[in-house]
């Protein structure tokens, strides 16, 4: 695991690239271990056998859930990208990506992926609103430009048939305001810019 900017990375050995932030997930699996072991105990409890499979059942459910949060956040192949909540795994294919733009209010900010058909699929964590889209003046590069770039860097490395490293994924120089690592906008600074009337 690896800290580029706001988001934690790690490269499986099929070249896929998980990205996460700090407190979006779990950072364990052994976690999901608790709920099966006392799932297996109440097997043996002293109830009546359709209670004893009710509670074990419920169990079994929880270390599911424990083990999905645990893998939440994004996952970068060579065929797309996945966004995986505690609920389900959204997978959107390179030819409908159109980048991250970000949603906050006064209590927190989330990264929000968006298609080239306008669908609209959120982060499965939040962040705190003022990482998020810091305009112009207000701070360093901001959550989604991060995340956009780190998006181009995994997607260009993967092209190239290489395994991406943390050397490959991490932030270079600041680009000319509101350009990505290849010069070109990010839909956050596209919208911006269109919405300030530029």
């Amino acid at each position: 695991m690896h800290a580029v900017g706001l988001f934690r990375i790690r490269v499986s050995r099929d070249g896929a690239v998980d990205i996460w932030a700090k407190g979006w997930r779990l950072e364990s699996q052994v976690l999901a271990l608790v709920p099966v072991l006392i799932a297996a105990g109440f097997l043996f409890s002293p109830f009546p056998m359709p209670i004893r499979a009710f509670g074990a059942a419920m169990l079994l459910v929880c270390a599911w859930i424990v083990l999905r949060m645990s893998r939440l956040g994004l996952r970068i192949d060579l065929a797309g990208i996945q966004v995986t909540d505690v609920a389900r795994t959204h997978r959107v294919l390179w030819d409908r990506f159109d980048g991250f733009v970000g949603e906050r209010n006064e209590h927190e900010g989330r990264c929000v992926l968006l298609t080239t058909d306008g669908e609209r699929i959120p982060s499965p964590g939040t962040l705190d609103p003022d990482e998020m889209d810091p305009f112009w003046s207000e701070g360093d590069i901001s959550a989604v430009d991060q995340l956009n770039r780190l998006v181009a860097r995994a997607r260009r490395t993967q092209a190239s048939g290489t395994v991406p490293g943390p050397a490959d994924l991490a932030e270079p120089e600041p680009s000319p305001a509101g350009a990505g690592d290849d010069g070109v906008e990010s839909p956050g600074a596209r919208r911006l810019r269109s919405i300030a009337g530029g």
